[in-house]
């Protein structure tokens, strides 16, 4: 039950920018660890005022953790079947679910790498973040998920019309 993706541009489009955010994050600590301030901001209130400060090593959190989460989201992109969906998987919608799954970890990759990079400027350059990053976060990345779940259960629905 091996499932191959089928690659588009827009995959690879989503992939590059997610790779590039991430790099650029590692790029700002290095080029702004001379003129840091040895006290940066480490956490965000819902307002995106700094509500805590470490040191400058905090500065290498957010690119570590970005780092890690987008080789994961990359790794398990491509083994669906481990996934938990909101519908029954058969040999009838496997593929189109897997496909959706596939394309959703693009962009939810995409928007996480899209998150923490303005966020990794803001502590290197000891700013706070605009009133609307929380709630624009929030609303990506669920939007996203409620997208893409509700493409899965129309799957299913198309599949197995009611009596």
């Amino acid at each position: 039950m091996n499932w191959k993706p089928t690659c588009k541009l827009w995959h690879k489009l989503t992939t590059g920018i997610s790779i590039a955010a991430a790099a650029w994050m590692f790029w700002d600590v290095f080029c702004m660890w001379k003129t840091m301030p040895e006290r940066l901001p480490s956490h965000y209130n819902a307002m995106g005022q700094p509500d805590a400060y470490g040191g400058k090593a905090t500065a290498f959190a957010l690119p570590v953790v970005a780092a890690v989460l987008l080789t994961l989201m990359l790794f398990f992109r491509r083994k669906p079947q481990h996934w938990n969906f909101p519908v029954p998987v058969t040999e009838e919608n496997r593929d189109r679910l897997y496909g959706l799954a596939y394309d959703m970890l693009h962009w939810l990759a995409l928007a996480v790498m899209l998150i923490f990079a303005p966020m990794q400027y803001c502590v290197d350059h000891s700013l706070s973040l605009s009133v609307w990053f929380a709630p624009a976060t929030i609303a990506a990345v669920f939007g996203i998920l409620l997208v893409y779940t509700i493409r899965m259960v129309k799957t299913q629905k198309r599949r197995n019309p009611p009596c």
